[in-house]
């Protein structure tokens, strides 16, 4: 549904690649861990640069 290009082959080496225990299934916490992963990285990313703003913006330069 997200890519209908994608040929049988990739897409079962994807899914060999998210199962991470060999069950022949995909758990929701293998699907979270290995798309998780990438959010939470732009998440602390983006929660990086806005405490960065917040400093510059609101706080006097004598208080940092």
């Amino acid at each position: 549904m997200l890519d209908p290009s994608i040929d049988k082959d990739t897409l079962y080496r994807t899914c060999r690649q998210l199962d991470e225990d060999n069950s022949g299934s995909i758990s929701l916490d293998e699907f979270i861990s290995y798309f998780g992963q990438t959010s939470n990285e732009a998440e602390e990313a983006e929660a990086a640069m806005q405490d960065s703003m917040l400093q510059e913006d609101i706080w006097p330069q004598w208080i940092i």
